[in-house]
């Protein structure tokens, strides 16, 4: 009970915080919307007295944690946007999943963005609770809180980010949201989680409910060096741990960090070299902990505002140290790919990557290929529809006493849904969702667990969402 009032406590006083921090540092008025082409991102100008820094125009560098975005300009106001919804699903399937149960979510969200001429500060917050049909256990909560603060000044800036959150599954196809994209919660995170995978910010799969929590923290650098040249540096820290852990589940703790150098070979391609470091390390006995050292290669080619490609990969160089096997040396690849297209009326996201993971507490590490879809499109002026598909494969790096017997494991979730507004401040939506846990053999992380192979569900979600009008704090 004090771990859940802490909890609440630590949310409410981070929004409180960035509340009256909006509030009390009164600014200029800013313009509702950048409206001039992006320029590459060494061409940004000195913000004027009369101009915020997130109205200049600027791409940020291909070797950037976040990377390049597509489209031309974002909303540069200040405010202030709480939110409310309820979600009811109806979902079953087999292995744990088996028995069909109905699932009701009650929650809410703020979202808070403060513009100013040098920094801007983002903060996301959604959080409630889920009624399962099924289970006697009260009210699981659910919370997730996204938070960054950046500085620019004229050719650079530094951005603090972090990414917190208290789910029963794991983040990837938003499972505790019933598959309906997390709500659009994330909006500086982009597909790939805080920073991507690199830097841990996914657990890919989850077998049943298990409360967890994870968080992840980054900071980064970019400089530009000349018109066309940037570099950047990220330092990051990430961990999870799951709380009631009845399934054996491996807690984990990641430390990266990535360098870069991007060049502009003109407006629309450019080329990044990249040097990663990630540590991993488990906090049981007689784990082996294990290091990576990775070089990668990029290159991208944009057309502004309306796609943009980019592909890399590289050598990769991991290193296990394991207290029943000693010090073991593996050459391997990294790799990314990113396809992201804006139509007339239809947006498409591809991703891929392929690096080395946590193990998402099944096993202690694991390389992993990760991809993910994600389609939208209106349908006319009140209806619009949604397609979102990930498949995620992982390969158990080293044996050891703890975590899965499995050599490996791929997930799969796949759904898609159409949504209406319904009026200026509410809008409903239905959702389907497939999602597939499959090892190669049994599951078992306790003496007393399941040991099935896979674990399949289905599940339909109709969604209420109501807002008000975004309130300015400028």
């Amino acid at each position: 009970m004090m771990r859940r009032i802490s909890l609440w406590a630590a949310i409410c006083v981070t929004v409180a915080v960035g509340v009256g921090h909006a509030q009390m540092d009164g600014g200029e008025p800013l313009a509702d919307q950048l409206t001039t082409e992006a320029l590459p991102f060494a061409l940004a100008q000195e913000p004027s007295v009369d101009q915020p820094a997130s109205q200049t125009a600027r791409t940020a560098p291909l070797s950037a944690v976040l990377g390049p975005t597509l489209g031309v300009g974002e909303e540069t106001r200040s405010f202030l946007l709480p939110s409310f919804h309820l979600i009811q699903s109806l979902g079953g399937g087999t292995g744990s999943q088996a028995n069909f149960h109905g699932v009701t979510r009650l929650l809410g969200s703020l979202e808070l963005q403060r513009v100013r001429k040098r920094s801007q500060t983002n903060l996301e917050y959604v959080g409630g609770f889920a009624r399962y049909s099924s289970e006697q256990r009260g009210l699981p909560e659910l919370h997730e809180l996204q938070a960054d603060q950046v500085f620019f000044w004229k050719k650079g800036q530094l951005a603090v980010r972090d990414a917190f959150s208290y789910l029963p599954e794991g983040s990837f196809g938003h499972g505790s949201y019933g598959g309906v994209g997390g709500l659009g919660l994330g909006g500086f995170t982009g597909s790939g989680g805080l920073g991507g995978i690199f830097f841990g910010s996914e657990q890919f799969g989850s077998v049943g409910q298990d409360p967890r929590i994870n968080n992840v923290a980054v900071v980064d650098l970019t400089q530009a060096l000349t018109a066309r040249s940037a570099a950047t540096l990220a330092v990051g820290y990430a961990s999870a741990h799951f709380l009631e852990n009845t399934q054996g589940l491996i807690n984990s703790q990641q430390f990266s960090v990535q360098a870069g150098y991007s060049y502009m070979l003109n407006r629309s391609n450019e080329l990044a070299l990249i040097y990663g470091h990630q540590s991993f390390r488990y906090p049981v006995s007689f784990a082996g902990d294990f290091r990576t050292n990775l070089v990668q290669l990029l290159f991208a080619h944009r057309i502004s505002g309306r796609m943009e490609l980019v592909a890399g990969a590289g050598p990769q160089v991991t290193i296990t140290d394991n207290p029943l096997l000693g010090e073991e040396r593996r050459l391997g690849v990294s790799a990314r790919a990113a396809l992201r297209y804006q139509f007339p009326k239809t947006g498409v996201d591809f991703t891929y990557h392929r690096y080395t993971t946590s193990g998402s507490g099944f096993f202690l590490g694991s390389n992993s290929d990760v991809i993910r879809l994600a389609v939208n499109r209106p349908l006319s002026r009140l209806w619009g529809a949604t397609l979102d598909a990930g498949y995620a494969h992982n390969s158990r790096l080293q044996l050891s006493l703890f975590g899965s017997d499995a050599l490996s494991y791929h997930f799969v979730h796949a759904g898609g849904g159409v949504h209406r507004q319904m009026g200026r401040y509410w809008r409903a939506s239905f959702h389907y969702q497939f999602t597939d846990v499959d090892f190669n053999n049994s599951l078992c992380l306790t003496a007393t667990a399941n040991c099935g192979r896979t674990a399949l569900r289905h599940s339909a979600t109709i969604g209420l969402d109501w807002h008000p009008r975004p309130i300015r704090l400028d």
